[in-house]
Parts: structure tokens; C-alpha cells; sequence
């Protein structure tokens, strides 16, 4: 299932145009920890999802792979990022933030999501070079 949606992204997504569909492999070692799933719009923003393995959580493995694909957009022309996270999961909440993003709006929408958002730009590459020289990104595989 995960395999025919990166190939095949729906044509329209909350009134944009899907260009592109990728999925990443979040690995630690020689683990896979978790994904990321990320639709890239015609207004050169993106909206994502991710996953990692309830014993993988915690350490930063989300965050810094976030940073890592914030990174790969921005490269790729992608202006902003978006995520929604479901209010009852703080924990995601925080990692995303970690991450950069800052949240769109408290007030769940009617899936009972809250947004978050990140504005990307050639300085991200500068911040995500930072990170990775203090601590060990994990490895991220994938389109």
C-alpha cells in the first residue's frame, strides 16, 4: 500500500494540485526507525507525515530527520512545509517543533488536526549543517 501511494499521489489535495509524492525511510544504524511521507503542492509548499517505532521515540530520531528533509525540500525549491499532528499527541506536537515548525493554530480542525508550519529557504541548509556537526543525523533513504 505504502509503495502504489509514492507512486501514485492522488491529483488534488485542499485545492492544490499534487506535483510529487516522496516517502522516506528514517534508519538508525542498520534499523528502520520510522518514515516520512511528504506531498509536494503547485504552490511550491508541502505537507508531510511521520512515523517512528514507539521504542525509537524520544531521541531526537524524528526531529533530526525532519531537519534533514526540510533541507532536501528547500534544495528542491519546495517555500514551505506543513504538517498536522492530532491534538491528543503532544509528544508529536514538541518534535515538530523542534523541528522548526510553529503551529498554524491551537483550535483542531474537523479530522482533529492542528497545523504546523515551516518556512523554508536556502538558509536551512546552513541551520541542518549546524545540527549535524554537534550531533549524529540518522540516515534517511529514499526519493
Amino acid at each position: 500500500m505504502i509503495l502504489r501511494l509514492a507512486a501514485d499521489p492522488p491529483a488534488e489535495h485542499r485545492g492544490h494540485r499534487v506535483i510529487d509524492r516522496r516517502a522516506w525511510i528514517i534508519e538508525e544504524g542498520d534499523v528502520r526507525v520510522g518514515m516520512i511521507d511528504v506531498e509536494i503542492y503547485d504552490n511550491r509548499a508541502a505537507g508531510l507525515a511521520f512515523v517512528v517505532a514507539p521504542i525509537h521515540r524520544g531521541r531526537g530520531v524524528a526531529r533530526r530527520a525532519l531537519a534533514a528533509i526540510a533541507t532536501r525540500l528547500a534544495s528542491d525549491g519546495v517555500q514551505k512545509v506543513f504538517g498536522g499532528v492530532e491534538t491528543d499527541s503532544q509528544a508529536s506536537i514538541r518534535c515538530i517543533e523542534a523541528a522548526g515548525f510553529t503551529c498554524r493554530s491551537r483550535q483542531p480542525d474537523a479530522e482533529g488536526f492542528v497545523y504546523l508550519a515551516r518556512q523554508l529557504s536556502e538558509t536551512v541548509v546552513e541551520e541542518v549543517a549546524e545540527v549535524e556537526e554537534v550531533e549524529e543525523a540518522p540516515r534517511v533513504s529514499g526519493a
